[in-house]
C-alpha cells in the first residue's frame, strides 16, 4: 500500500493558528481534505482526530486512529500499530493511505519504513507569509527548501 504523510510546519516551529483561532488555515484544510477524499481514507493520531472529528469533513472516509488504547471512537477504526492500520485499509480495498498528525504518528510510520511520499506545507509564522525560492536535493538524500519570509 502506498502511504502519503501530510504535514504542516512553520519556520519558528510553533503551531500555526489561522484567523478566527482555527488551527488549520482554510487552504491547507481544503487541500488536505481533497487528498483524503482522493485516497478515500485517513490515518491520524488520537489528538488530531479530536481536532478533525467534524462529521461533514470526515463523511464518507475510512478513518483509522492510531492509538494503543483500544477504546472505541465513533466514526473511526482504532489500530494499535501502523501495520495494523494499513492492513485494515487494504482489507477495505484501498491502495493509498493518507497519513496525518501528529509527530508520534509520523514517527511510528517512518520508523517502520511505511511512508512512500511526504507532502509538507510551510505555513506563515506570526502573519509573515513565506514564498518558495528554490528546492533542491542535497547529496545525502536530504531535500532543502528555501523560502523568503515577508517582513511586516
Amino acid at each position: 500500500m502506498r502511504t502519503i504523510l501530510y504535514a504542516s510546519i512553520t519556520p519558528d516551529g510553533r503551531l500555526h493558528r489561522a484567523e478566527g483561532g482555527h488551527r488549520i488555515p482554510p487552504a491547507i484544510l481544503m487541500d488536505f481534505l481533497a487528498g483524503a477524499r482522493e485516497a478515500g481514507n485517513l490515518i491520524m493520531g488520537r489528538g488530531t482526530f479530536s481536532l478533525m472529528a467534524g462529521p461533514q469533513e470526515l463523511a464518507g472516509l475510512d478513518v483509522v486512529v492510531l492509538s494503543r488504547r483500544r477504546q472505541d471512537l465513533e466514526g473511526a477504526h482504532v489500530a494499535a500499530s501502523p501495520a495494523e492500520a494499513l492492513r485494515h485499509l487494504e482489507a477495505r480495498g484501498h491502495g493509498t493511505a493518507l497519513l496525518s498528525g501528529g509527530a508520534a504518528t509520523y514517527a511510528a510510520f517512518l520508523k517502520e519504513g511505511l511512508v512512500d511520499e511526504v507532502r509538507l506545507n510551510l505555513l506563515p509564522s506570526d502573519g509573515a507569509p513565506v514564498r518558495l525560492l528554490r528546492a533542491r536535493n542535497l547529496s545525502d538524500g536530504t531535500l532543502q527548501v528555501a523560502a523568503a519570509v515577508s517582513r511586516a
